[in-house]
């Protein structure tokens, strides 16, 4: 369940926590560089634990003509699944490169079409396609957008099953670091959470035991991970 917490709440617990309620070694200002550099941190860890449906973000894309390349989301961060839109029930997924072999074996097929040979893989903050597309094809992308930089006490972060506490303990421990006083509190405070969230990861994952994907093509005599692809017709 969403429970928003405001940048200034966990300022204000980063500071219990280094127990400086009553005395400032550190400006708001470096308290919220701590802050969300702990948030940064440890966002892989609860997107891990809460799973990548309660953080993805559709995003509606288009190839073009003659160009391999299309720009990603600027607020994108990982990549989920990525769908070609071809026509009314021809909506075709499409699998990263790195499943399937050569990117060689994609452009010497050179065919651009519903069902015909094709991969995907990310080149920075593009997503690049094999063979190059030959035609305008609408995409459907699933992402996971990065920790939102917060700027300003209203700002808020989801702190769901109060994640919001391991932040904080991450930056009162860094706080207390910086002066050379001791951290122990803080640090046992941040372990302590940080294994709480990790065993709550463990547990998503037994209830969804891993399983083998396949990556066949769905369409005609397709290939797996063993072999190279067919020859073009």
């Amino acid at each position: 369940m969403s429970s928003l917490v405001t940048l200034l709440e966990a300022r204000n617990l980063a500071k219990l926590y280094a127990n400086q309620r009553s005395t400032a070694f550190l400006t708001n200002d470096e308290w919220d560089v701590l802050i969300n550099a702990a948030g940064s941190e440890f966002y892989d860890l609860l997107v891990a634990a809460m799973g990548h449906e309660f953080f993805e973000k559709p995003a509606t894309l288009a190839t073009t003509s003659g160009s391999a390349i299309v720009a990603l989301p600027a607020d994108f961060y990982e990549l989920i699944t990525v769908f070609a839109n071809w026509g009314a029930q021809q909506r075709e997924e499409l699998n990263d490169l790195g499943h399937l072999g050569d990117s060689a074996d994609f452009q010497n097929w050179n065919q651009w079409a519903y069902l015909s040979p094709k991969a995907w893989r990310i080149r920075g903050a593009l997503l690049e396609f094999f063979p190059t597309p030959s035609a305008v094809t609408t995409l459907e992308i699933r992402y996971i957008p990065p920790w939102p930089k917060l700027v300003g006490d209203a700002a808020t972060f989801d702190a769901v099953n109060g994640w919001h506490k391991l932040v904080a303990a991450r930056a009162a421990e860094e706080a207390l670091g910086l002066q050379a006083m001791p951290s122990q509190f803080a640090s046992g405070i941040c372990e302590r959470e940080r294994e709480r969230i990790e065993a709550m990861a463990a547990d998503r994952a037994t209830a969804n035991a891993p399983t083998i994907r396949d990556v066949k093509f769905r369409g005609r005599n397709y290939w797996d991970n063993r072999w190279r692809l067919p020859p073009p017709p």
